[in-house]
């Protein structure tokens, strides 16, 4: 085993090599597998050493490592001792080290084929499917002009971009685009911005207005607001810091409902069929729907749907907020709806191949690849994921 983060280990790094020495062998309680997770959940580092522990390729030379380290360990923290968790250890594997760990990667084996036989026993026919409808599509983030005209923002590019039309943008040092307008050009209209999977785009209205887009999403704004209203439409998720002006009034469109604000932070998420949320943290907002009007006040949210509005006390401003700060935040979230996430974020079809009902906690970089987040879920809970090009299937 080369060196790691549990070359030197002090007292904590014990305890987290026994941890992860007990997820291979399946011996972890609740509560240990819940230490485990939150560990490896904790920053990157601890998740890819935790893969490099656990690659099969190295299962036996790795448990060994870990096996001769806790054998010399102190009192481990957490009130367990060293002395009350290594005779088990000791017992299993300090005379047939060798052996048993050949066993284990025939049990690894068995195990894989076990779950292969199960997908076969699966009706063909999935029980749910996710399958996006993305209009934004894949690729660079697009700026439609009123005339039509469209064009892509380049991954790498200088502090300044000509769009074309009397349009020139900058971005600043956090990413965040701004344009300014030629004297000479004509009026421009209306503009569109379409935010493909796996893309997010910052962009600060000519009234100082600051817009965060996720991925799937489309803003519909005019090139320069008049002073009959600053009237916005959105489909997706943004998140919007509003500058105030009283006398010219910010409003949000979306497909059920109209936000008017003044200045304010909130979060609109419209990516489910049928139903929107809408969390407020800052200032306040007015949401109508048909002829319902609902007045939000800062921490507390709203869900908008065919049969009205619903007010609630807001979600963690961390899990509805962690997609602006590139993580995908869940707490105690279904199986499905991580899936849409997931689905919308990396541009894959779902199969759910049978219920399950078990709510997850998980807080990750989006910037993993697609099969690293899917260890990770499958580490967090009773689920296995099958990933073969564009398609994801849930068991």
């Amino acid at each position: 085993m080369k060196n790691s983060r549990f070359s030197d280990l002090d007292a904590k790094a014990y305890r987290y090599a026994y941890l992860i020495a007990g997820f291979i062998r399946g011996t972890l309680t609740d509560h240990e597998h819940t230490e485990l997770d939150n560990w490896v959940n904790e920053n990157d580092q601890n998740m890819q050493l935790f893969e490099e522990f656990t690659d099969e390729k190295n299962l036996s030379i790795n448990l060994r490592w870990l096996d001769e380290k806790l054998q010399n360990a102190p009192p481990i923290e957490h009130g367990h001792s060293q002395q009350l968790l290594l005779p088990t250890l000791r017992r299993r594997f300090s005379r047939r080290s060798v052996l048993w760990s050949m066993g284990l990667l025939i049990a690894v084996s068995v195990s894989s084929l076990y779950f292969f036989q199960r997908q076969k026993n699966i009706s063909e026919g999935p029980v749910s499917t996710i399958r996006l409808d993305n209009s934004s599509g894949q690729g660079n983030v697009r700026l439609t002009f009123f005339n039509g005209k469209t064009i892509s923002f380049p991954e790498k590019t200088s502090e300044t971009f000509a769009a074309g039309e009397g349009i020139v943008f900058r971005k600043d040092s956090n990413n965040c685009w701004s344009y300014a307008i030629e004297n000479s050009a004509d009026n421009l209209g209306q503009l569109t911005l379409d935010v493909p999977s796996g893309k997010q785009f910052s962009i600060q209205l000519p009234d100082g207005s600051k817009i965060w887009l996720n991925a799937a999403t489309t803003f519909k704004f005019p090139a320069v607001f008049s002073n009959n209203g600053r009237n916005v439409w959105l489909s997706g998720e943004a998140y919007m810091e509003v500058s105030k002006n009283k006398q010219n009034p910010f409003s949000v469109a979306t497909k059920k409902s109209v936000i008017h604000v003044l200045g304010t932070a909130f979060n609109v998420n419209t990516y489910e069929n049928g139903s929107e949320n809408i969390a407020l943290f800052k200032g306040s907002i007015d949401l109508s729907h048909r002829s319902q009007h609902l007045l939000l006040d800062p921490g507390t949210a709203a869900h908008v749907s065919d049969t009205g509005i619903a007010k609630y006390k807001t979600a963690d401003p961390e899990e509805v907020l962690g997609w602006k700060e590139g993580r995908f935040v869940f707490k105690n979230a279904s199986i499905n709806r991580i899936m849409l996430e997931i689905s919308r974020w990396y541009n894959v079809e779902v199969l759910f191949r049978q219920e399950n009902d078990q709510l997850f906690n998980a807080n990750i970089s989006r910037n993993e690849p697609l099969h690293r987040v899917l260890n990770l879920l499958e580490l967090n809970g009773n689920v296995k994921f099958k990933l073969s090009d564009k398609t994801i299937e849930v068991f």
